[in-house]
C-alpha cells in the first residue's frame, strides 16, 4: 500500500510539473512575483508561484533567475531536480555513464536511488539522457 501511495504522488507531481520547466543555481525562495515572464493573468501562475514558493522551482536563467520559462519543455534533468526537491530525496551515487559532471548529476543520482528512474536506453540503462525532453 505504501508503495502505491508513493507511486500515485509521483505521479500526481509529475502530471503537475510536466508542463512546467526550471534550472538550477538559485536558492530556495524565489517566487512567482521575481518571474518577469509569468504575467499575473497566466494560465498557470497559481501552479508557478506554489512550486516557487515551496522551493520546487528556482527559475531558468542562473544565476539571475528573474524567468521562469513556462512555454519551454522541461527536460529529463529538470524534472529530476523538480522530483528529488518536491519529494525531499537523500543523497544518492552515480549510475549513469552520461551523467557525469552535469549540473543535475546529484539530482538523478537521488532519484536512481530512491528507485524512481532506471535511465533512457533499455534494456542497458547505463544512460540518463539528462538534456531529452
Amino acid at each position: 500500500m505504501r508503495a502505491i501511495r508513493r507511486h500515485m504522488g509521483i505521479s500526481l507531481i509529475v502530471a503537475l510539473l510536466a508542463g512546467l520547466t526550471a534550472a538550477p543555481g538559485a536558492t530556495a525562495g524565489s517566487s512567482v512575483s521575481d518571474f518577469t515572464d509569468v504575467d499575473d493573468d497566466h494560465l498557470f501562475m497559481s501552479d508557478i508561484a506554489w512550486l516557487a514558493d515551496e522551493g520546487i522551482t528556482r527559475g531558468c536563467n542562473p544565476p539571475a533567475n528573474d524567468r521562469f520559462c513556462p512555454d519551454d519543455p522541461v527536460t529529463r534533468g529538470q524534472m529530476a531536480a523538480f522530483l528529488v526537491r518536491a519529494l525531499g530525496l537523500p543523497a544518492g551515487t552515480g549510475t549513469f555513464t552520461d551523467t557525469t559532471g552535469h549540473v543535475f548529476e546529484g539530482d538523478i543520482a537521488r532519484l536512481a536511488a530512491a528507485d524512481i528512474t532506471r535511465g533512457c536506453n533499455p534494456p542497458a540503462n547505463d544512460r540518463f539522457c539528462p538534456d531529452d525532453p
